[in-house]
């Protein structure tokens, strides 16, 4: 059985609850090495997003910068080829969420993110202040909601926008 990361719990929860997915799974294995952390599909306009989760307290290290961005390359390009497979008819959202990423690092994500758009794909970086903005928005939707939920972050989000 595969754990569930919290941080995956948290990009899980913010496409259920304010993009409105139907469907949200974690850890998915396509042909080959490495997997997509987060799939999320809203059917009512056949949208599913790919999303790659790295919620590094200490700031994203993947050694150096250009090994950090050309990790973050390979985890895009491998969902985009399990979306090619497995979701050719919907229209497909990439994105890659970061707690801290540096500045230099940022910079370097915001020209790969052109690249992508370049080429006609849907990719963005959620890092440092759009993870803050999007992690705020899924607390204060938390703080509307009494139901229960099978999603962890969600429900701690709940729970400690409910205390006394």
């Amino acid at each position: 059985m595969l754990l569930l990361d919290i941080g995956e719990s948290l990009v899980g929860s913010y496409l259920r609850y304010i993009e409105n997915c139907d469907f949200v799974h974690y850890q998915t294995y396509g042909e080959g090495q490495g997997e997509v952390d987060v799939i999320g599909m809203r059917l009512s306009d056949r949208r599913v997003w790919l999303c790659e989760v790295a919620v590094h307290l200490a700031g994203l290290h993947y050694g150096g910068y250009a090994g950090s961005r050309d990790k973050v390359k390979q985890k895009i390009d491998r969902a985009e080829v399990l979306a090619e497979r497995l979701f050719s008819d919907q229209q497909a959202v990439y994105e890659f969420w970061s707690l801290r990423v540096p500045p230099g690092l940022a910079s370097m994500l915001g020209e790969l993110e052109q690249d992508y758009v370049g080429r006609g794909l849907d990719v963005s970086f959620v890092i440092n202040e759009r993870f803050t903005e999007r992690i705020e928005a899924l607390r204060a939707e938390a703080a509307t909601d009494m139901k229960a939920t099978a999603e962890p972050a969600y429900r701690l989000l709940q729970i400690l926008t409910h205390l006394r």
